[in-house]
């Protein structure tokens, strides 16, 4: 390209004053075959799965993730986006719902694995079902215990509940085993194996429970930098612990007398 300007400021007609040589060797402008026109453009195109991208980044003031993700989402959705135009997570949001969603694939293999191990140790299929019917109750206890504590459902959270999958459990295997003792050895009726295992046991099971709820209840009360990151861990299983108990001490061995006695007609 050969310029016929001199060094001056730029105008919008800069670029239609540059010329340049034909086949006859005359140099002609651009004006004379092309329409220039200014309009406002990023620095950079930045292209994605073959569409052009724009990356939006904010910074938190607080540590309220899911809030912020929660209220962006319903901002964006009332928006009337031009046709073509598509949106969706990244960064730290997107880490976190891909964290999410490993760790509910980690809490289901982690049942299914207690489930196959108690159907080797009881030699029956129904009688792990009621032992596990502890394991979606104790979530009522988590929740409990986050809102308690003001805390929210995080990453270190959803942990809790994966721990929770393999704990709840032992104190409804403790009873229902003595339980099926009762019956076989003794030859007690099931209505009394139930009250006799179930006022037996107690004590064992409270002991376990209070061990366990003593044991993670500094970590839920912690305070302090970097408390936020781990004490919702001891939060989940404190309130875990607790509600999974009760469900233990009556709604498991009435679940357990109504598969027996239907099993048994």
């Amino acid at each position: 390209l050969t310029s016929s300007l001199s060094e001056e400021p730029f105008a919008p007609d800069t670029l239609g004053r540059i010329s340049v040589p034909n086949f006859e060797g005359n140099h002609v402008s651009f004006a004379a075959f092309s329409r220039i026109e200014t309009r406002p453009t990023v620095s950079t195109i930045t292209k994605r799965n073959r569409a052009i991208s724009s990356t939006i980044r904010g910074y938190l003031r607080d540590e309220n993730q899911a809030g912020v993700s929660q209220r962006m989402e319903r901002a964006i959705s009332s928006m009337s986006l031009p046709p073509g135009v598509r949106w969706r997570r990244a960064g730290t949001t997107e880490l976190i719902v891909d964290s999410m969603r490993s760790l509910a694939q980690m809490l289901a293999v982690a049942i299914f694995l207690v489930y196959v191990v108690m159907v080797i140790q009881f030699e029956r299929f129904a009688q792990p079902i009621v032992i596990m019917a502890s394991v979606p109750f104790c979530i009522i206890g988590v929740v409990l215990g986050l809102i308690v504590f003001d805390s929210a459902l995080s990453i270190i959270a959803m942990l809790g509940i994966i721990t929770l999958g393999g704990t709840v459990v032992n104190n409804a295997i403790v009873m229902l085993d003595y339980v099926n003792t009762l019956r076989q050895r003794d030859g007690m009726e099931l209505r009394a194996a139930l009250l006799e295992g179930a006022s037996n046991r107690l004590k064992p099971i409270l002991m376990t429970t209070m061990t366990t709820v003593f044991a993670v209840l500094p970590m839920a009360l912690a305070a302090g930098n970097g408390s936020e990151v781990y004490a919702p861990l001891g939060q989940a299983i404190f309130g875990g612990m607790i509600t999974s108990t009760a469900i233990t001490l009556f709604i498991v061995p009435a679940l357990y007398e109504a598969v027996e006695r239907k099993a048994h007609r």
